[in-house]
């Protein structure tokens, strides 16, 4: 059903990402890019794929460019919201570089 997306599909991938939490089950950025995918194509899904970074950070997983090509895919956004989301994708990656350029200093 998640493959084909749609409601159910969307549905039914939600429901495994609350069963993963629940189970303890370890989530990493491919488990929420795969969501956002679903989400996408359920269409109409933009605010629940905004959401999804939102619990990423929460739970200190950093989103990747898959993550915010997917989130853009799947909400669709006006001009104004596409420099944004992108002004926010540009920040953490610069955040990533200067933390791995501050690691290999430190080596």
């Amino acid at each position: 059903a998640c493959r084909h997306g749609g409601e159910g599909g969307a549905a039914t991938a939600s429901g495994l990402l609350a069963t993963m939490r629940r189970l303890r089950v370890a989530r990493s950025a491919w488990t929420f890019n795969a969501l956002v995918e679903v989400y996408s194509a359920a269409g109409g899904r933009g605010r629940d794929a905004m959401a999804l970074l939102e619990t990423m950070a929460a739970e200190g997983i950093e989103p990747d460019e898959v993550t915010y090509t997917s989130v853009l895919k799947a909400c669709r956004p006006t001009r104004a919201e596409a420099a944004s989301l992108f002004e926010t994708a540009r920040a953490a990656a610069n955040q990533r570089a200067a933390a791995t350029a501050r690691a290999a200093e430190a080596e």
